[in-house]
């Protein structure tokens, strides 16, 4: 089978030992992305009669030629899903270095697969929407549905947490205690919660470790809330990522939003067009929302799609939109009592470190 003799793909005993730094500059869930795919190209090769991968490999245009018509049949397969493809002729240049540049055809059929797949724009989170969603969710877990108090309370934080501080869906669920500077409310200066994002998406060019900052009081306060006394090594969201995603996809449910196309990424598009339509320039908004240039930005800052999704709410919908936000208004302080009043994360906490089931139910009597 094929291998690489520093080692950026090699496996089993080519493998060298010790931490080799050409390895190391691709983290281990890309490494197997790309292995994945050389795979999947090397199977299509036998199955339609062509020269196996190793010596394919021995000349550029020989793979150039190959990854085309692998590209093709891809595409015939399925239209819309193109990066297998794309993973595919990244990993045939990570075998051989000497190859990039010179599998123009491999990449022009790549380029000619994006032209054809129809234009779509992640849907941008409206503010108002939000501000329902999170009163809808407190509303389930404080009275209406209490045995899962801590899955909806801990979803409605982080949605507000996910919107102000313009986090990506993987970074929102992965966050920690430890992750987290909160202010003193009464100290001096405005309060600001300030998250340090590990291992973040784009970090080959911002950096491993980065910060985002929240200045919004409501967000703040309950922020402070339900830190209170979780141990610094937990997740601030029992269940993260997952959790998450099925309370957010419930209240689309539950509201009749789902036509919209909301997803928990649109939180994090949805703060970038409120700030742009507020007057901030993009500059500042690509490092306010860790951005790695502005051309990928301007994928977020579409007001026409924030002004679409409020219009396409029916009337009956708008409706229970306003009525959920005047039901908000309590609801920008959070309760005196402590969150361990309406449900526990023992299971969390205890000594095998894992999440129990259910999805963080009430605390019982």
């Amino acid at each position: 089978m094929w291998q690489r003799s520093d080692g950026l793909l090699a496996t089993g005993a080519c493998r060298p030992r010790g931490r080799d730094l050409r390895s190391s500059r691709i983290s281990k869930p890309y490494r197997r992305r790309l292995r994945v795919a050389l795979s999947q190209f090397a199977c299509w090769l036998i199955h339609s009669c062509r020269p196996p991968l190793e010596v394919v490999l021995n000349s550029a245009v020989q793979a150039a030629s190959c990854l085309a018509d692998y590209g093709n049949f891809l595409y015939a397969q399925s239209p819309v899903r193109h990066s297998d493809f794309k993973h595919a002729i990244l990993a045939v240049q990570t075998v051989r270095r000497e190859f990039r540049g010179l599998l123009t055809e491999a990449w022009d059929t790549l380029g000619s697969w994006h032209m054809k797949i129809p234009f779509g724009m992640r849907v941008p989170m409206v503010r108002e929407l939000l501000w329902a969603m999170f009163a809808q969710a407190l509303t389930f877990g404080f009275v209406l549905n209490t045995s899962q108090a801590g899955g909806w309370l801990c979803s409605a934080v982080a949605f507000l947490t996910g919107y102000n501080a313009m986090l990506r869906p993987g970074e929102l669920g992965a966050l920690r205690r430890a992750d987290i500077e909160l202010p003193d409310l009464e100290g001096p200066g405005d309060p600001v919660v300030v998250l340090s994002v590990k291992s973040p998406k784009n970090f080959r060019a911002m950096g491993r470790i980065q910060t985002a900052v929240i200045r919004d009081m409501v967000t703040i306060r309950w922020l402070i809330w339900l830190c209170r006394d979780v141990p610094r090594s937990s997740l601030l969201f029992p269940g993260g990522l997952p959790k998450i995603k099925k309370f957010f996809n419930r209240l689309l449910t539950f509201m009749e939003l789902v036509d919209l196309g909301l997803t928990v990424g649109s939180l994090r598009a949805g703060r970038a067009t409120d700030l742009f339509i507020q007057g901030i320039e993009i500059t500042r908004l690509r490092v306010m929302g860790r951005w790695k240039n502005i051309t990928t930005l301007d994928h977020y800052v579409q007001e026409a799609s924030s002004y679409r999704v409020s219009f396409q709410l029916a009337d009956d919908t708008r409706a229970r939109v306003r009525e959920l936000l005047a039901l908000a208004r309590p609801f920008r302080v959070p309760p005196r009592d402590p969150w361990q009043r309406y449900f526990e994360r023992r299971a969390e906490f205890g000594p095998r470190g894992l999440f129990g089931g259910g999805d963080g139910g009430a605390k019982g009597k």
